[in-house]
């Protein structure tokens, strides 16, 4: 291949796989079906919002990113989006949203006209001004804007942990649902359930679509790689293909991320297709990689002097076979143990060393649940799983046949 032909196919490699940031097109998304069936319905219902909750790492962001772009174009379906964060406040937040949607519709010439409903809303988002906002604010101002369907995104959700400014979300919700106005709040990112946003609001499920985002089957990541393959003219060889779905679990950003490094070293070599040699590159680049925090974690919970088991449970516990939310048994575990080391593990051997690791100490790696003899276990964080299955396939501490299969 020379030069120039290599050059064209970089850049359209880096639009392909964005392991780095979620998809922000409708050409780029794949898969994710039933979940955008739910939110259009949602969203196309009067008085409903939307709840999308899910693991780290699954797509939620590049779902509410790209949702908008589903609906037929006259349908006019026009999406605000706010990135929260555990400072903020809800005064914060909705001014915030007011400036763009004003921004918006005064570029459209379409603001309200009302003079006096024009200064109130340009009163609400003045930075300087110290008034705070209020549920019934937002609920005024929103009904004075054009009556079009609205999206108003709040990203990473999750990370808003004052009590009261959750109770004035649940409110706004409650309100807007009342008055059914056209605007459809989405919440993203609420961990493994809606419990906390729904407690002590017993009226509040009738008016959410809670949408669950599950981690991506085979075929939803299989998609992916054909799609890349194709847009650049190239061919993965199946076993590298296989293995990529499997190392990933599920989880988007590492099918991005291997593809990336895979199919770059491949085509600096001059090769159209990919190879077993560009996937060992690729692992060996993701390890090397890999967010801070996951490095930090990891050698919380293995640099013990003499704790020579610990790398070796904890490996157990990546392998070891999981239910639907990703919880595992001391047994899982035993039965990995036995797979990677070719001998019987009872169960009092790694106990301990499996209630460390759910530990401040050990870096918290893992999360508990259940009561004394009946633990079950889950990584805190899902991005350690496949971290973890690279980081033992690169040190030969991981035979590849072992790597669990995902869901398919």
């Amino acid at each position: 291949m020379d030069n120039d032909k290599l050059i064209q196919k970089l850049p359209i490699l880096n639009r392909t796989f964005t392991p780095s940031a979620p998809i922000s097109t409708r050409t780029l998304f794949l898969g994710r079906n039933e979940q955008i069936m739910r939110v259009m319905d949602a969203v196309t219902r009067p008085g409903q919002h939307v709840v999308m909750y899910g693991e780290r790492g699954v797509g939620k962001t590049s779902l509410a990113n790209v949702i908008h772009d589903f609906f037929p174009e006259d349908d006019n379906i026009y999406p605000v989006k706010e990135n929260c964060t555990n400072r903020q406040s809800f005064t914060e937040l909705w001014r915030s949203v007011f400036r763009q949607m004003q921004l918006h519709y005064s570029t459209r010439g379409s603001i309200p006209q009302n003079d006096e409903v024009n200064a109130t809303l340009l009163h609400f988002i003045d930075q300087d001004n110290p008034v705070s906002i209020t549920p019934a604010d937002v609920r005024f101002v929103l009904s004075q804007f054009p009556r079009e369907r609205v999206l108003i995104i709040f990203d990473e959700f999750d990370r808003i942990k004052d009590e009261q400014m959750i109770s004035d979300m649940v409110d706004t919700i409650k309100t807007l649902s009342d008055y059914v106005l056209p605007f459809t709040l989405v919440l993203v990112g609420i961990g493994d359930s809606v419990d906390q946003l729904i407690a002590e609001h017993a009226s509040l499920p009738r008016a959410l679509a809670q949408i669950y985002i599950p981690r991506m089957s085979v075929s939803e990541l299989h998609s992916i790689l054909d799609k890349g393959m194709s847009q650049l003219g190239m061919t993965m060889v199946d076993k590298v293909r296989k293995n990529i779905v499997e190392l990933s679990q599920g989880l988007p950003h590492y099918t991005h991320l291997l593809a990336l490094d895979a199919t770059t070293n491949a085509l600096m070599e001059e090769r159209m297709s990919v190879s077993k040699d560009d996937l060992k590159v690729a692992i060996k680049a993701a390890i090397e990689k890999a967010q801070e925090s996951t490095v930090r974690t990891y050698y919380k919970a293995t640099n013990v002097p003499r704790g020579v088991l610990y790398p070796t449970v904890l490996l157990g516990c990546a392998i070891a076979k999981k239910d639907m939310r990703g919880y595992f048994s001391p047994a899982d575990v035993g039965i990995a143990l036995e797979k990677i080391t070719g001998r019987e593990f009872h169960i009092g051997s790694f106990a301990r060393h499996l209630k460390e690791f759910s530990t401040v100490e050990k870096g918290a790696i893992l999360t508990q649940t259940g009561n004394a003899r009946r633990f079950k276990y889950r990584f805190t964080d899902p991005m350690m799983q496949p971290f973890l299955l690279m980081k033992g396939l690169s040190e030969g501490r991981l035979e590849e046949k072992l790597i669990p299969e995902a869901n398919a």
